[in-house]
């Protein structure tokens, strides 16, 4: 019963005091912590763009700079320079490379074709390099410019260069222009629609009555008509 007495007057001696009164327990120092590092380095950018001209994917991104394709599909929302690197090394392996060779064919190019020759190689010592290649000729060759490249070439990147009158002169177009007998106009004016729907419905018309004339014509004279082998019996 005492112990009961006296946790209710305590309940009632701090129910007393003001809020005020009320020392609240002081928390720990938050601790200070540090932005996170990241991998990322200024020259990957420069770096990035030589390697994507090559023809490198992001797989071969990462193990050039030792990190997981995970972490380049990051940079590349985290960092706009290091993804317009990447963009525009794409663009130029898929068609910078492809253009300067359409250029070279169509204004043609020299070339050295290099002969080799193996030779004994008397300070050999083992089976593996006992013959070495040594050049032995070189001819300097040209190829002429095609003269498809050149016309490729002109109606796509040229075509918007305009002449003295505005219109473009390298625009290549087909034109099919489908005219009558003598040059004349296929359908004339002077026919309607109606007019000539009809004169074609009477031509197809006329076309089965004689379609339909030689199959009575076939049956008279004993030829079997069908989709079969036609057994032709002549009268007796």
């Amino acid at each position: 019963m005492r112990r009961i007495d006296d946790r209710i007057n305590r309940t009632r001696k701090n129910s007393s005091k003001l809020p005020s009164q009320i020392v609240a327990h002081e928390l720990p120092p938050r601790e200070h912590t540090p932005a996170k590092r990241t991998l990322f380095k200024p020259e990957y950018v420069h770096i990035a763009r030589v390697l994507m001209e090559a023809g490198s994917k992001l797989t071969e991104l990462s193990r050039a700079f030792m990190v997981d394709l995970k972490t380049i599909k990051s940079w590349l929302h985290t960092y706009p320079e290091f993804n317009a690197a990447v963009v525009e090394g794409q663009d130029y392996c898929n068609t910078g490379l492809i253009e300067k060779a359409l250029v070279s064919r169509a204004t043609g190019y020299d070339y050295n074709e290099d002969t080799y020759e193996a030779k004994p190689n008397p300070k050999s010592k083992t089976s593996k390099d006992r013959y070495t290649m040594v050049l032995s000729k070189r001819v300097k060759k040209h190829v002429a410019p095609s003269d498809r490249a050149i016309e490729y070439f002109l109606n796509n990147r040229a075509r918007f260069s305009p002449d003295q009158d505005g219109n473009p002169r390298w625009a290549h177009t087909n034109k099919l222009e489908v005219t009558g007998a003598g040059g004349k106009d296929l359908i004339p004016d002077s026919i309607s629609p109606e007019k000539l729907l009809a004169e074609l419905i009477m031509q197809q018309k006329k076309a089965d009555e004689v379609v339909e004339a030689e199959l009575v014509e076939a049956k008279q004279i004993g030829v079997a008509v069908g989709e079969g082998t036609h057994d032709e019996t002549l009268p007796t």
